[in-house]
């Protein structure tokens, strides 16, 4: 219980004193859609998952109960530094924290440490119009993949390295994003293909509010078959899929708000829920995200840039009109038609 109390502080406390991810069932962190060169951006993804579940092999709607007593929990901290070399550019680093919690049947295995580190890069691929970012990220496990092992899994214990493709183009009535990707894992694990996509809304000048799906499939088998995986899961995890699991596929729905009272920093509090997949965890997350950008300049990265609406855009071009009187042979309504646009990259 101690030790079950301590993980939830160090996640809390990593909110509150630092200032966004990707994990067994988590969405993919959404890179910034424009950004000035030489700062850096400080963001934490924290996550709550518990499970006493999972989908069956048989069917993408249907999940098994595992045996009664039989549950997860799992904690997860993902600190993130990225540093902007140009507007177009951007690299990143970071790392991994999980605490497990899994109970099989009378026996409870607790285990925490660093589950991973990671860098990567983003490259804007076009910009004029809209944002299509190409991001290619590795990833190295401290605590390999071993079927022996005794102790509770904290991931995978695989290396990948994973490239996607994001979009997103901000609108007056809110800012819509896709991706799509794959991730080769070592260890003999199946090879993911991944896809989301989400719309996100402000809310006055400093709320949000968000809803998206984020799902993983696996496309080429794994070398192993799901014997040699389910014996693992059953001994260390309950018999949950969460980690280490045979071919798994899923989608989760999510849902989150937001806060952002300064340009430079912003906070996310969101729910997430599995609802289709094959060989995966069955469960419910609560997700915390908090970014912070190092730049005394004002706020020029993601959808920041695009806030003003038509309806802002019309009341300014109503004003400026009661100053003078058009000439209608010389002018034409294109003149004084709203354009919402992204701003053009060098």
């Amino acid at each position: 219980m101690l030790k079950h109390t301590s993980l939830f502080l160090l996640l809390v406390s990593g909110i509150l004193t630092s200032g966004e991810f990707v994990f067994a069932n988590s969405i993919a962190e959404v890179p910034p859609g424009h950004w000035r060169a030489d700062f850096w951006r400080f963001s934490v993804h924290s996550e709550y998952f518990t499970s006493d579940a999972n989908f069956s092999s048989s069917g993408t709607k249907t999940f098994n109960k595992l045996e009664p007593g039989n549950k997860i929990q799992v904690y997860e901290i993902r600190p993130k530094l990225r540093y902007n070399i140009s507007e177009r550019s951007s690299y990143f680093f970071g790392g991994g924290i999980v605490g497990v919690n899994s109970n099989t049947g009378a026996i409870l295995r607790n285990n925490s440490g660093v589950s991973e580190a990671f860098a990567g890069f983003d490259y804007i691929l076009s910009g004029k119009f809209s944002r299509l970012v190409g991001e290619v990220e590795a990833s190295y496990a401290p605590t390999p993949f071993s079927g022996s092992n005794g102790d509770a899994l904290m991931s995978d214990g695989a290396d990948f390295i994973r490239a996607q493709v994001f979009f997103f183009r901000p609108y007056s009535f809110g800012n819509p994003y896709l991706h799509i990707g794959v991730q080769y894992r070592d260890q003999g694990f199946s090879q993911l293909m991944l896809y989301g996509g989400g719309f996100e809304k402000p809310l006055g000048k400093s709320f949000l509010a968000g809803a998206g799906l984020e799902g993983e499939l696996s496309f080429i088998s794994d070398s192993n078959n799901s014997i040699y995986r389910t014996a693992l899961t059953d001994q260390t995890m309950g018999g949950s899929h969460y980690f280490a699991s045979y071919n798994p596929s899923f989608v989760d729905a999510r849902f989150w708000g937001g806060y952002k009272p300064e340009p430079g920093w912003q906070i996310k509090l969101g729910y997430a829920q599995s609802f289709l997949g094959t060989n995966a965890g069955y469960g419910q997350s609560v997700f915390l995200n908090f970014s912070i950008n190092f730049d005394p300049r004002a706020d020029d990265e993601g959808f920041a840039k695009f806030q003003q609406t038509k309806s802002s855009a019309r009341r300014k071009g109503q004003k400026d009109l009661k100053e003078f009187e058009p000439d209608p042979e010389r002018t034409t309504d294109e003149l004084f038609k709203d354009e919402q646009r992204f701003e053009p990259l060098n």
